[in-house]
């Protein structure tokens, strides 16, 4: 577990590390951005102060340091995401959670059904699932998943400490591997909406794994932000312990 911990501190030091690349680039555009409306402004009401000159040569060495800060912040960024990803686009489990085969045991191809439950327990996080997505593991990894349980206890189930310890990173790591594994979106695609919901603290991280799209997971929002979590349909959401504790900010 220390080592998952460990892992996880690493990447989020890369993932701030890219975004501080592009709060800088940002800068840069922006103060490019205002000196284009000032020569504009001047030149739109034929204003002849030598500042225009001044103002233009100032807008070529802001246009040329972008550029230059363009550059090297995408050579840095993709040595960060090359860090971060194959963290990323793992999800929770530090190892198999062995000691719960029991609570499937009785569970085979034949009876298997669709479990549209996302339940969260003291100790970890039962992802919903269908039939078809055990079938489909089975059938594509044959050398690593010999039995239902396998695909149930590798795939969806999680355990909860690294989401508490961590769960802003936690809300990034699921809303990456969810754009990343399960829409086939660009690393930077990906990197963008993970930022943009990393510092959602209303938004649960276990959510953000059980959903099997960003539509369920947008739907979800909506949902939340409108007051009609039981107009949602795409799985039901079941706390074993307090939700208040299962919410991690």
């Amino acid at each position: 577990m220390r080592e998952a911990v460990n892992n996880s501190e690493a990447a989020l030091e890369s993932i701030d590390l890219a975004y501080k690349n592009l709060l800088e680039l940002q800068d840069c555009y922006r103060s490019v951005e205002k000196s284009l409306i000032i020569i504009y402004e001047k030149s739109r009401l034929n204003n002849k102060d030598s500042r225009i000159e001044e103002e233009s040569q100032t807008l070529s060495k802001k246009i040329s340091i972008a550029k230059t800060i363009e550059n090297s912040t995408k050579i840095d960024n993709e040595k960060n995401y090359l860090m971060a990803n194959s963290f990323l686009e793992k999800r929770g489990q530090s190892s198999v959670i062995s000691d719960h085969y029991t609570d499937l045991s009785e569970i085979t191809l034949d009876n298997l059904q669709d479990n549209p439950i996302l339940r969260i327990k003291e100790r970890r996080v039962e992802l919903p699932y269908t039939k078809k997505e055990v079938e489909n593991y089975m059938k594509t990894y044959p050398d690593e998943y010999k039995t239902v349980q396998d695909v149930i206890v590798k795939e969806f189930m999680m355990y909860t400490s690294l989401f508490n310890k961590h769960p802003v990173l936690s809300r990034f790591k699921e809303a990456y591997y969810l754009c990343r594994n399960k829409e086939m979106m660009t690393i930077w695609e990906s990197f963008s909406y993970a930022k943009s919901i990393m510092l959602k603290s209303e938004i649960n991280p276990y959510i953000i794994a059980a959903s099997k799209s960003k539509k369920q997971l947008e739907e979800y929002v909506y949902c939340l932000e409108n007051n009609k979590l039981d107009e949602y349909k795409y799985f039901k959401i079941i706390y074993e312990i307090n939700p208040l504790k299962a919410h991690a900010t």
